[in-house]
C-alpha cells in the first residue's frame, strides 16, 4: 500500500501532484505491482490524522506500508518513508528496493491468504452442496409425502364410492324388486336375457321410466350377494353408474337409463319386449376390485 500526503503550504506540492503523480510509467508500475494507493491533503481532518500517525513533517510525504509477520502475528507496518519532492523513477526504484527486501515475506503471506481463500471457498462450496442436497432430500420427502397423501385420498374416495354403490344396490334390492302395478294400470311385459344366460320376465308400468328397467336388473343381479335385512336409505351425494346396457335383439335399439323417458312412449318396449343385457367386462373387473378393497378395509 502507498500512502501519499500533500500540503498546499509547501512549494513543491503543485508540481508533484501535476507531474509525478500523473506519470504514465509510475501509474503502470503501481498497477502491475498491484499497489493500493491512498492520497489526502493534510488540510482535511482524515489526512491530517494519518499524517500525525505516520509522523510526517515534510511534504510531499510517501509511505510504503505492507503486511508483516512478527512473532506469529501479521500486522500492517511502514516499510519505507519518502519525504520531499521525488521523481517518478526514484519512487519506482524505492519500491523495487522494498520488494527485494520483503518480497519473499509478501509472497509467503500472499500464499497463506490464497490458501485461506481456497479453504474458505471450498467450505462455502461444500456448505452449498450440503444445503442443496438437504433441500433436494426435503423436496423429495415432501413429494413422496404428497404422493402418499394423494394415494390415500384416492383410495379413501374409491372405498367411499364402493360403499355408496353397495348401499345404493342394497336399497334397490329392497325396493326395485317389488311388483307395484295396480290391476287397472297399463303394463308391459319385458323379458330380459342376462349375460350369464338367465332369462327374467317382469311387468313394468307404462308410466315407469327407462331407469326402472336398469334398477330392476341391478337389484336382480345382486339380490343374493347384497340383500340386507336392515332397512337401507339412498346414499347422499351419489350418482349411480350402471355397468351394463340394454338393447333389443333386432333391429338393435339401445335403451339407456333415461329418467325422462317413459316406457309407454317407447314403441319397442310396448306392449312387450325382449331386451338383451350386455355387461362391460372391464367394469366387471373394476367391481371385483372395489369389493376386494372393501373386504381389506
Amino acid at each position: 500500500m502507498l500512502v501519499i500526503l500533500c500540503s498546499e503550504e509547501h512549494d513543491d506540492n503543485d508540481a508533484f501532484c501535476r507531474e509525478t503523480l500523473t506519470d504514465v510509467e509510475l501509474l503502470d508500475f503501481l498497477h502491475q505491482k498491484q499497489v493500493i494507493c491512498w492520497a489526502g491533503n493534510v488540510r482535511y481532518t482524515e489526512a491530517f490524522q494519518v499524517s500525525n500517525t505516520l509522523q510526517a513533517t515534510t511534504y510531499p510525504f510517501l509511505a510504503i506500508i505492507a503486511l508483516q509477520q512478527t512473532n506469529g502475528t501479521s500486522k500492517m507496518s511502514v516499510i519505507d518513508r519518502m519525504e520531499g519532492p521525488l521523481s517518478a523513477p526514484s519512487i519506482m526504484r524505492r519500491f523495487d528496493s522494498v520488494i527485494a527486501r520483503i518480497g519473499h515475506s509478501l509472497d509467503h503471506l500472499r500464499a497463506e491468504r490464497a490458501q485461506r481463500e481456497t479453504e474458505r471457498r471450498l467450505r462455502q462450496e461444500q456448505d452449498q452442496a450440503y444445503r442443496e442436497s438437504l433441500n433436494a432430500d426435503q423436496r423429495k420427502q415432501e413429494l413422496l409425502q404428497k404422493k402418499k397423501e394423494a394415494a390415500l385420498k384416492a383410495r379413501q374416495a374409491k372405498q367411499d364410492l364402493a360403499r355408496k354403490r353397495r348401499q345404493y344396490i342394497q336399497y334397490l334390492c329392497q325396493h326395485a324388486l317389488k311388483q307395484d302395478i295396480a290391476p287397472d294400470q297399463k303394463a308391459t311385459r319385458i323379458s330380459f336375457r342376462l349375460a350369464n344366460g338367465d332369462r327374467v320376465i317382469r311387468q313394468f308400468s307404462g308410466d315407469a321410466t327407462l331407469v326402472s328397467l336398469y334398477e330392476y336388473i341391478e337389484a336382480y343381479s345382486h339380490m343374493d350377494s347384497m340383500a340386507s335385512d336392515e332397512p337401507m336409505s339412498l346414499p347422499e351425494d351419489y350418482q349411480h353408474q350402471y355397468k351394463f346396457t340394454m338393447h333389443s335383439p333386432f333391429p338393435k335399439t339401445v335403451y339407456l337409463p333415461d329418467p325422462n323417458k317413459k316406457i309407454i312412449d317407447e314403441k319397442g318396449l310396448w306392449p312387450s319386449a325382449t331386451l338383451i343385457v350386455d355387461t362391460n367386462e372391464d367394469e366387471e373387473e373394476e367391481e371385483e376390485e372395489e369389493s376386494h378393497d372393501e373386504d381389506v378395509d
